[in-house]
C-alpha cells in the first residue's frame, strides 16, 4: 500500500482552475446565445480546442471558443486553455 496524503491545490493551481471555469462559463453563455439565434449543436468537437461545434443555417460549422474567446485576450494567458473535453470523441472531418 502506498501512503497518500491529500494536499489542497496551490494558489497558482486555484487561479488556473478559476480561469478555466470562467472560460467555460463564457463559452456556455455564447453557445446559448447562438442556439437562440437558430444555430444547431453538433456531436462534433473543434480539433483545436475540444469545444462542441455549432452549425449555422448555411451548414457552416462554428467554434464559439476559437472564433470569439481565443481571438481576444485569452491567447495571452495559456493557463486558460483547457484540455479537450473527454465527452468529445468526434472530430469535424
Amino acid at each position: 500500500e502506498e501512503d497518500f496524503e491529500w494536499e489542497p491545490p496551490s494558489e497558482a493551481e486555484m487561479k488556473v482552475f478559476q480561469a478555466r471555469r470562467e472560460r467555460q462559463d463564457k463559452i456556455s453563455k455564447l453557445m446559448g446565445d447562438y442556439l437562440l439565434k437558430g444555430y444547431k449543436m453538433l456531436s462534433d468537437c473543434c480539433d483545436a480546442c475540444g469545444t462542441i461545434l455549432l452549425q449555422d443555417k448555411q451548414k457552416k460549422n462554428y467554434c464559439v471558443a476559437c472564433q470569439e474567446l481565443d481571438s481576444d485576450i485569452d491567447k495571452d494567458n495559456p493557463g486558460t486553455y483547457p484540455t479537450p473535453s473527454p465527452f468529445c470523441t468526434h472530430t469535424n472531418e
